[in-house]
C-alpha cells in the first residue's frame, strides 16, 4: 500500500479527505433524491389543501406543490383544480408557498410560475401581485412569481405597474 501511495504521490491524509468528500456528496444526493419523491397529479393532495385553506400547514402546502408536474397537463380535472387552488394559496399564504418552493427547488418554482402565468379562472391579479411583491422568501422566487403574474395580467389586457 505504501508503495502505491509513493508511486502516485498520494498521502494518506489526501485519501481520507477524498473519502470524506465522496461520502458527504453521496449522502447529500441521496437526501435530495428522497426529498423529491412526490406523488404527481394527486387530486387527494388537492382536496387536502382545499379543506385546509383556513388552517394551512407546511406539509399540506408541500404535498400540494409536489403534485405539480408537466405530465399533469393531460389530466384536465387536476390541471384546472390545482391552478385554482394555487391562486387561492397565494392569496392565503404566499410566504408559506415560498418557503416550500425554496426547499423543493427550481424545478417546482418553474412549474408554479408557469401556473401563475396561465390562470384558468379570473383573479384580482393586481392584488396578487402586491401580495407577492410584499412576500417573504428568496428574491429569485419572488421575482419569478411577480414576472409571471405581470405576464398573466398582460395576457388579459391589464397593466401592473
Amino acid at each position: 500500500m505504501n508503495l502505491i501511495l509513493t508511486i502516485f504521490n498520494i498521502s494518506k491524509k489526501m485519501i481520507k479527505t477524498r473519502l470524506i468528500l465522496i461520502v458527504h456528496l453521496l449522502t447529500t444526493l441521496t437526501q435530495f433524491g428522497f426529498s423529491q419523491d412526490c406523488d404527481k397529479c394527486n387530486t387527494e393532495k388537492l382536496l387536502d389543501l382545499s379543506e385546509n385553506l383556513g388552517n394551512l400547514k407546511y406539509d399540506i402546502v408541500k404535498d400540494f406543490a409536489c403534485t405539480f408536474d408537466s405530465i399533469c397537463v393531460n389530466n384536465i380535472e387536476f390541471s384546472e383544480w390545482s391552478n385554482e387552488l394555487l391562486f387561492k394559496l397565494v392569496e392565503k399564504n404566499i410566504n408559506l408557498l415560498n418557503e416550500v418552493l425554496h426547499e423543493l427547488g427550481y424545478k417546482y418554482v418553474n412549474l408554479i410560475v408557469w401556473e401563475l402565468e396561465n390562470p384558468i379562472m379570473e383573479f384580482d391579479l393586481k392584488k396578487l401581485y402586491l401580495l407577492v411583491e410584499n412576500a417573504n422568501g428568496p428574491k429569485d422566487i419572488i421575482d419569478a412569481e411577480k414576472k409571471a403574474i405581470k405576464q398573466a395580467a398582460i395576457n388579459e389586457g391589464i397593466i401592473i405597474e
